[in-house]
């Protein structure tokens, strides 16, 4: 289970992909509400937990960053925190916070300038590459795994296998990849070219051992049933994951209030419910996000027991690349 802190809902980009929209809230976490939640969550605290810390940039609320922080460590021991973050802000105080206080912090980076820049830009549609890898090289020399994100879509697919190569070659080794599964305009020929690209990635750094590229690593083992994490957002209101923020139908409770219990037996209930037609004969359902996560079904398709039809596609692609 998730416990996630949204310190901020704002943002400084504005990403064409990203999944909560161009029309973003602006609020920000109150130290009242940061209080609150950590005596509503106390007893979901344990040794060596992870907690995340997510926005909008949640950089953006770095003094609300920083008060949660010191105010958990002062409660509870051990517990890791993890960021993901655009890259554009930067100053003395959040570099010390970043290299001590963080167990895993993320940076998100499409490739290369063009690449990148192609979705990831500022409010005046300037591209934000400059100052993003800028920041990230910085960061790398402090950090031993800093975590790569790039996100494909049909705008970039084409470069997937040289944004992959570029960052490496900018002495980044640990790389995550993921497809925007909200993409309108990915086709079947995204998908072709999808799996060249990663036919390309994996002839090249499969047996690298230097180098990290999660989609490389992918284990195809029974996915738990989903359990319902804890995502609180600046007014309190509690979701139990990411895709899920925002939505009326998935709300689960306010710290202010109470959780409401009968609507999160109603949402494990999905976790149990037959599967579409067409997964049932898959051979790798067992091991698939979309049989396990009904919420993002529902998010993408409508439908709890029907798969987003491009997260459909490239678990099956990997699994042709990486085990046939």
């Amino acid at each position: 289970m998730s416990i996630a802190f949204w310190v901020t809902e704002d943002c400084n980009l504005c990403c064409d992909y990203c999944y909560e929209g161009k029309n973003k809230k602006t609020a920000y976490m109150s130290k009242e509400t940061i209080d609150k939640s950590i005596e509503f969550l106390k007893d979901e605290f344990f040794d060596g937990m992870n907690l995340l810390i997510h926005g909008g940039e949640p950089f953006l609320a770095f003094d609300i960053m920083d008060y949660l922080v010191k105010t958990i460590n002062a409660k509870f021991s051990n517990v890791n925190y993890m960021v993901t973050t655009n890259g554009t802000i930067m100053s003395e105080r959040i570099f010390k916070f970043i290299v001590e206080d963080l167990k895993a912090i993320t940076v998100s980076i499409d490739g290369d300038e063009v690449t990148h820049n192609m979705n990831r830009k500022y409010k005046n549609g300037k591209g934000s590459f400059s100052t993003v890898i800028k920041n990230a090289k910085l960061l790398n020399k402090y950090i031993d795994e800093l975590r790569i994100r790039l996100t494909i879509n049909h705008r970039t697919v084409n470069n997937m296998f040289s944004s992959v190569e570029y960052l490496i070659k900018e002495g980044f080794n640990f790389l995550s990849v993921s497809v925007d599964e909200y993409d309108q305009y990915w086709c079947d020929d995204s998908s072709y070219i999808y799996k060249d690209e990663l036919i390309k990635i994996s002839n090249n750094y499969k047996d690298r051992e230097d180098v990290y590229i999660d989609i490389l690593d992918l284990v195809y083992i029974k996915k738990e049933e989903c359990r319902l994490g804890k995502h609180i957002l600046p007014n309190g209101n509690i979701y139990p994951c990411a895709a899920s923020v925002g939505r009326d139908e998935f709300l689960i409770g306010n710290i202010f209030s109470s959780l409401d219990i009968p609507r999160m037996e109603y949402l494990k209930k999905f976790s149990k419910i037959p599967l579409h037609s067409e997964c049932r004969e898959c051979s790798i359902r067992e091991s698939c996000e979309y049989v396990r996560c009904k919420i993002i079904n529902k998010c993408i398709t409508g439908k709890f027991n029907c798969p987003s039809l491009i997260g459909c596609t490239i678990n099956n692609i990997n699994h042709q690349v990486l085990y046939m």
